[in-house]
């Protein structure tokens, strides 16, 4: 359903702050889930864009990837928890990606720059996006033990998140399986 590209477009162009969930512990251990509004990642709302919310990697794609890409190494898998920031130009990226590494409760492990002009495009089907593989190192995470657990973060531009949200993620997964990665 839906209006095509120009309704998701405009869609995108309406989150006019980081919007989504926020899971905090509560004071008897268990956790709770918050709605929460950021509108100072760069000091004006709205300016940076939105939030993609992604699942958990799927235990099937997960298995494929582990033995299709590394060889049955699964500690080279750093992709199962992951999100998506959708952002309107290549500034808002690196302001973000500067954000990021000034952030005293990250380190980062990897920045993968899809938009590099040397990055061969022709592997992910033309898709580009910056990827960070990090550690969230807070006093909260150390606390849970998930302090060495690495997520990846996706900063991806608004045209392409458009492009991934008309069908084009499909057709690059058709690609890739046939591929065998």
């Amino acid at each position: 359903g839906g209006g095509g590209w120009e309704t998701t477009y405009e869609s995108w162009r309406e989150v006019g702050v980081v919007r989504g969930r926020d899971v905090q512990p509560c004071a008897d251990g268990s956790w709770a889930e918050q709605t929460v509004e950021s509108d100072n990642w760069s000091g004006s709302k709205g300016e940076m864009g939105g939030v993609m919310w992604q699942p958990l990697k799927r235990i099937q794609r997960a298995t494929e990837k582990v033995i299709r890409n590394y060889g049955g190494d699964v500690s080279m898998l750093l992709d199962v928890c992951r999100e998506t920031l959708v952002f309107e130009t290549a500034d808002d990226i690196a302001g973000c990606i500067q954000l990021i590494l000034e952030d005293p409760d990250l380190v980062v492990l990897r920045v993968k720059n899809g938009l590099a002009r040397d990055y061969d495009a022709s592997r992910t089907c033309g898709y580009r996006s910056v990827t960070v593989n990090m550690r969230v190192v807070s006093d909260t995470a150390n606390r849970f033990g998930v302090d060495t657990h690495v997520c990846e973060l996706q900063l991806l531009l608004l045209s392409f998140a458009v492009q991934k949200s008309l069908g084009s993620h499909a057709r690059y997964t058709r690609v890739r399986d046939l591929r065998g990665e």
